[in-house]
C-alpha cells in the first residue's frame, strides 16, 4: 500500500513538473509541441523495442520448457 502511494505522488509531482516546465518554456508552443511528439514517439519505440525483446525471451524459454 505504501509503494502504491509513493508511486501516484511520483507521478502527480511528475505531471505538476512537466506543467510548470511547459508554462515557463522559452520556446513557442509549436516547438513545445514537436519537443514533447518527439519525445512521445521515441518513448514509444523504446517500449516497442522492449517488449519485443522480452516477448521472444519468453518465447525461447516457452519452446524449451
Amino acid at each position: 500500500m505504501r509503494a502504491i502511494k509513493f508511486l501516484v505522488g511520483m507521478m502527480v509531482g511528475a505531471t505538476i513538473g512537466a506543467a510548470a516546465v511547459l508554462l515557463i518554456a522559452p520556446q513557442s508552443g509549436e516547438e513545445t509541441q514537436r519537443m514533447i511528439t518527439e519525445k512521445f514517439e521515441s518513448v514509444l519505440s523504446e517500449g516497442k523495442k522492449a517488449y519485443e525483446e522480452r516477448r521472444s525471451e519468453l518465447e525461447k524459454k516457452i519452446n524449451i520448457g
